[in-house]
């Protein structure tokens, strides 16, 4: 996951194919949720044919 930029950490990811969520670990938020945040909060990252979608740090 080098993708991911400092200040944030990888919350959920899918293959661009699949329609469901991966959690990493236990996200506060759901994807759906996370993502109408925006940024800065939420940031969505294509790495390769995976979207990874990183929340902020406090």
């Amino acid at each position: 996951m080098s993708a991911v930029p400092p200040g944030y950490k990888a919350a959920y990811c899918r293959p661009v194919s699949a329609r469901e969520w991966t959690a990493f670990g236990a996200p506060a938020l759901s994807p759906d949720a996370l993502r109408q945040l925006g940024k800065p909060q939420c940031v969505e990252i294509r790495d390769g044919d995976v979207i990874i979608l990183c929340m902020k740090v406090k």
